[in-house]
């Protein structure tokens, strides 16, 4: 939980409510490509493509309400934030948006065999 500016404590998420914008979430970065050296193209081609990618990414995200998306200064580490759930990582937005996932996903409560 991080503070909010009053300095209480922010509520905690309805993880189980994510649920759903992390598997959309997921089909947005499942199109990220990973580079191969195998690949047919070279590391150029694959440069552009997956940094034209990363912008339709990020337009995408900004759209959604709450969304803010910062970069350091190296350009190493991304940090997202959606619906109150922050997260950085490394790997570009597509590696700070799988890290939000697995957050979301890490955090829902898990039923017990037997339980409800």
């Amino acid at each position: 939980m991080s503070d909010t500016s009053s300095g209480e404590p922010a509520p905690e998420p309805n993880w189980a409510a994510l649920l759903p914008v992390a598997n959309e979430l997921q089909r947005w970065v499942g199109v990220m490509p990973v580079w191969s050296e195998d690949s047919w193209q070279s590391w150029e081609q694959f440069s552009r493509h997956h940094g034209k990618l990363e912008q339709e990414l990020a337009r995408r995200l900004r759209l959604l309400p709450g969304c803010n998306i910062a970069r350091s200064t190296s350009g190493s580490a991304t940090t997202l934030s959606l619906a109150g759930v922050e997260v950085r990582a490394q790997g570009g937005l597509a590696g700070a948006c799988q890290a939000w996932i697995a957050r979301v996903r890490g955090s829902v409560p898990q039923k017990r065999p037997g339980a409800g």
